[in-house]
């Protein structure tokens, strides 16, 4: 227990100017209250734990003034924390540290909790609970944390103090090493092309990490599958799991990172990329649309008569859809005379779905009919948009 002592220091000159004087102890005893100038110094007993002490002085206006102090008995604060065990593991992983150490801290310690993985310290008023529990979200590689004397490489730590106005003390649980899944993730250049023309497939990866001891590397493999299996070829490794499951990923065959795809029949084809290291396996699919060639068809109405002669079209081709989205086409319409004829003509627009053509002389012509379909994104081979016609 503590004993404090309490005497007067008011300045003797406003000694008539006071009427009351009070000593609110601040630990729930009864307050010390007094009119007298010159009043007996007091002393107060306290039980173990951190109080404010408030003094007041009112004036014979009611006006008053106070003053408090900070009083702490108690001694140097103990603490502990226990390893949880599992401190090697995948992210994300959920550990509960016991707390040890503490039933004889007084009231008023602080006990400051540090995850060094960049986590906010976490503070708890005495009584301490009986354990903490946090959630790893990331590796631990590349980083390092202090235990004792040590530097421990691509590891965590946890370090719990416990303060109060006497003094300090901590305790640290380290090494904690975890590893990462990979994540999978690719680029398809482009989504939608025409027959027999590619698609490159390019990894994004993520690849997580490994750590093992005080080493970390990211050694995941991956490998590709493409459905269905037939109607496209590649100049790159599909790689293959070779009948292992991802926990024995090590027996798998790699694939490219990069994997051009060129398909010679149309229709809708599922890639997939499945990656794995010592935390897992994740897959990511993309769907490659190859369109067919459009068909060209159109009938003219009259396609002979005297000049001058007007001749319609009507364009019935018919666009090809991917993934049941209809294409848009680009029409092209040419004119020319066969070898010895001298027909001459003209088009309302060469460009337009279903033009007219207006013939002057008299002759044969004939009209060919292009239909073009534009594809985006940009063709990687060559630079330009790529087209079907």
């Amino acid at each position: 227990n503590g004993l404090i002592f309490v005497s007067n220091a008011v300045d003797p000159s406003f000694n008539n100017l006071v009427s009351n004087y009070a000593i609110n102890w601040g630990d729930g005893s009864p307050n010390f209250t007094t009119t007298t100038d010159a009043w007996t110094p007091q002393n107060h007993e306290y039980a173990p734990g951190i109080y404010t002490l408030t003094y007041t002085i009112t004036g014979p206006n009611n006006c008053t003034t106070n003053r408090t102090y900070q009083v702490f008995v108690g001694n140097s604060p103990a603490v502990g924390l226990g390893s949880p065990g599992n401190t090697e593991g995948c992210t994300p992983i959920t550990l509960t540290f016991p707390i040890l150490n503490t039933g004889n801290n007084v009231p008023g310690t602080i006990y400051n909790v540090v995850f060094s993985d960049g986590s906010p310290t976490i503070s708890l008023n005495h009584p301490a609970p009986a354990n903490i529990t946090h959630t790893f979200q990331q590796s631990s590689c590349g980083e390092s944390v202090q235990n004792g004397s040590v530097l421990e490489q691509n590891a965590f730590g946890v370090t719990i103090q416990a303060v109060n106005p006497c003094g300090s003390s901590s305790a640290t649980v380290a090494p904690i090493r975890l590893s990462e899944p990979p994540s999978a993730l690719f680029t398809a250049n482009p989504t939608t092309v025409c027959v027999n023309q590619t698609s490159t497939i390019t990894s994004t990866a993520d690849l997580g990490s490994n750590v093992t001891g005080s080493t970390c590397n990211s050694n995941a493999v991956l490998y590709w599958t493409v459905s269905p299996e037939v109607g496209w070829m590649t100049t790159g490794t599909l790689g293959s799991s070779n009948g292992f499951a991802p926990v024995n990923y090590t027996g798998w065959t790699p694939g490219s990172n990069t994997l051009p795809l060129t398909f010679s029949q149309p229709g809708t084809y599922s890639i997939t990329q499945h990656i794995a290291n010592g935390c897992g396996e994740d897959t990511y699919t993309e769907v490659i649309c190859v369109i067919p060639t459009p068909i060209c068809a159109f009938t003219l109405t009259p396609t002979s008569g005297c000049s001058v002669l007007n001749v319609n079209s009507s364009n019935t081709s018919q666009p090809p859809s991917c993934n049941a989205v209809p294409l848009d086409l680009q029409y092209t319409w040419t004119v020319s005379s066969p070898s010895g004829g001298n027909g001459s003509s003209t088009i309302s627009s060469p460009t337009a779905q279903s033009p007219t053509f207006t013939f002057t002389n008299s002759g044969t012509t004939n009209i060919t009919f292009t239909v073009t379909l534009t594809v985006s994104p940009i063709n990687p081979q060559t630079g330009l948009p790529m087209s079907c016609t």
